[in-house]
């Protein structure tokens, strides 16, 4: 989940992101509170004890987890790369997928394929906020890698049959 900031929004505007590279979106743009959880096992916060949601690049992390997740296969260990430091490491056996987070040492285990839907889940919210608050940004040239199964948007200017 993420909180959405509008302050944040108004900033990134002024930076022009339509016009940004990648890289910079995905570490840079759209900074916002993120918890990620499996059973109630908080994996972003940066103590047991700190505040669950880790301010973090909403587009950056989003791409990064649905690609990670959604290419791990059984005996892989990958990397999801945080913005800012830190990284969450996956490990898959069989049809479950262990999360863990080095910098709290907390763990936690899943199904894959309700880990696989949560991280979709988690990136199509991203690109519809981004659809309504930042419209520029679907005529990025890198929308198409981030987003590949994204339709494009509804002109009203096709013809009806």
């Amino acid at each position: 989940a993420f909180q959405p900031d509008q302050r944040v929004i108004g900033e990134d505007l002024e930076g022009d992101p339509g016009h940004a590279g990648p890289a910079e979106l995905e570490e840079t743009f759209f900074v916002m509170p993120v918890r990620f959880s499996i059973d109630e096992k908080e994996l972003l916060s940066q103590t047991p004890l700190n505040a669950i949601w880790l301010p973090l690049p909403i587009l950056g992390f989003a791409t990064e987890l649905y690609q990670v997740v959604s290419s791990i296969r059984t005996g892989e260990c990958k990397t999801c790369y945080l913005a800012g430091g830190g990284d969450l490491l996956l490990e898959r056996q069989n049809d479950r997928i262990s999360v863990s987070s080095p910098p709290t040492g907390v763990s936690a285990s899943a199904d894959a394929a309700a880990l696989l839907r949560e991280a979709e889940d988690f990136r199509a919210r991203v690109r519809e906020f981004l659809r309504s608050r930042v419209p520029e940004m679907e005529a990025h040239p890198s929308w198409k890698d981030w987003f590949p199964d994204s339709r494009p948007p509804d002109t009203g200017s096709g013809r009806r049959e």
